[in-house]
């Protein structure tokens, strides 16, 4: 009787997993159907990442046939230059997680090319919540990022040509304000006190241009030096006090004790600290608050800016650290502000081996995190 009951199980689990598997494959023609002719690259694998599906822009693309790409490891042909742990996270996102990874990779072709490419791959789930297979759509974007390249070479140049003669009109404005070269009216000093600011103004642009345009052309370098942090980051909020007395803006500082020296960059952290304490002061209202903390964690120190602003509308979250990003109500503020800041912060201490992120809340403020590893910022060389 008990083996009766076990064959007609059996049976019924055979009769679905054939009916499930039908109804896999045609959905899959459908699919195949809709993306044979796409532009894009893409690739059908199973649950263990072996293709059984890819389109005509694969060929295109990576250089192998169809033919070579079915029945192997998704990537392994044409995806070579990137870390191995790279590979595992990935792994981890698409297949433990169940979760769609979307990002950037660089790629290798049969005939050696290495290309750029924007990938997305998501894993497809039954009702269960188990995975049936994955997708995954490349699209190259070499072009582009040599277009991105050519453009921050040019921004580069123009920033450097313009350095000199803005330093040489901002030393003759000071040269006239204080009297050196000639006694100037009242009247005049007004003018050439504007002229300074505008100056300074131009030429902290220039410096932040030419940051930005080492990043993306991977002339980034760093020379990191045992550093107390604390010492360093008050000089940070030395520099800005008159910004925020002018504003009535209450600073509170909170170290932490036993706070290791550090090995940082001076100029990348003063970069990193200038711009989220400038941010905070742009966005609380006067009279507000702003509290600075160091603390110290088992794997780094984290120094962290917090204020009574007015806080990031949860939409705009996505879009903080992206370039020429400004939020919407410093634009109506007339703040002026380039877009460029927090997406320097970010560039910068990632490539120094550390992290940002942040926390706000509507009408409540936000704070602002920088971590850096306690083994220090990583030495880059141009």
């Amino acid at each position: 009787m008990i083996a009766k009951v076990k064959k007609i199980k059996e049976t019924s689990d055979s009769e679905e997993f054939m009916a499930n598997l039908e109804h896999l494959n045609k959905e899959l023609t459908k699919f195949k159907l809709a993306v044979e002719n796409s532009s894009d690259h893409i690739v059908i694998t199973d649950q263990d990442g072996i293709v059984i599906y890819a389109n005509k822009a694969v060929e295109r693309s990576t250089g192998y046939k169809i033919e070579e790409v079915l029945n192997r490891k998704a990537g392994v042909l044409w995806g070579k230059k990137m870390t191995p742990e790279f590979y595992i996270e990935l792994w981890k996102v698409i297949k433990i997680e169940k979760r769609s990874y979307v990002g950037e990779v660089v790629n290798v072709r049969k005939n050696g090319e290495v290309y750029h490419a924007h990938v997305s791959i998501s894993p497809v789930l039954d009702e269960n919540h188990d995975i049936l297979f994955f997708v995954g759509v490349e699209r190259d974007i070499t072009e582009e990022r040599e277009m991105d390249k050519v453009k921050n070479e040019f921004i580069s140049f123009v920033s450097h040509q313009m350095r000199t003669p803005l330093a040489s009109i901002g030393l003759s404005a000071e040269m006239l304000l204080s009297g050196v070269a000639v006694k100037a009216l009242p009247e005049q000093k007004k003018y050439l006190k504007i002229i300074s600011q505008e100056i300074k103004g131009m030429a902290d642009m220039i410096e932040l241009f030419l940051n930005v345009s080492r990043i993306e052309l991977g002339k980034f370098h760093l020379n990191p030096e045992k550093t107390d942090i604390k010492k360093f980051t008050d000089s940070v909020i030395d520099k800005i006090l008159p910004l925020i007395k002018s504003k009535k803006i209450n600073l509170k500082k909170a170290y932490g004790k036993n706070i290791p020296l550090i090995n940082i960059d001076k100029n990348i952290m003063y970069l990193i600290l200038e711009n989220l304490l400038s941010n905070s002061v742009k966005y609380t209202d006067e009279g507000g608050c702003i509290i600075v903390k160091i603390e110290p964690t088992k794997k780094d120190i984290i120094v962290s800016v917090e204020d009574t602003g007015g806080g990031i509308p949860e939409e705009e979250h996505p879009k903080i650290f992206t370039k020429f990003y400004r939020a919407p109500d410093i634009v109506d503020k007339k703040v002026k502000s380039s877009g460029l800041g927090l997406y320097l912060v970010k560039k910068s201490i990632e490539e120094a081996g550390g992290d940002v992120w942040f926390e706000s809340k509507l009408n409540k403020g936000t704070t602002f995190y920088v971590s850096v590893p306690l083994e220090g910022m990583k030495k880059h060389k141009e």
